[in-house]
């Protein structure tokens, strides 16, 4: 499974798997059921985009996002780095 942590590296994977679909902004936005700017917004990899924005376009590209509970070493805590890095209060 590919591991992705920061905004950044979620815009980038979404943007190689938008790409290697054949589609375009639009027509992943409307697969989302999210405006476009919004989706171009997550590809830039802004760091305030919600997490279930980010939830449903990864769901339409029928990509998942491996979460670790309970890290067992630093750095494993993905759904925790996530949410940092998005903004989003724990």
């Amino acid at each position: 499974m590919r591991v992705i942590a920061t905004s950044a590296a979620i815009g980038a994977a979404i943007i190689d798997a938008r790409k290697q679909r054949g589609w375009t902004q639009a027509q992943l936005a409307e697969r989302a059921n999210v405006s476009t700017p919004t989706l171009s917004k997550l590809e830039r990899g802004n760091r305030n985009s919600e997490i279930g924005t980010v939830l449903s376009v990864m769901s339409a590209l029928g990509l998942q996002l491996g979460l670790v509970d309970k890290p067992e070493e630093p750095g494993t805590d993905l759904l925790g780095d996530l949410l940092d890095d998005l903004g989003t209060n724990r």
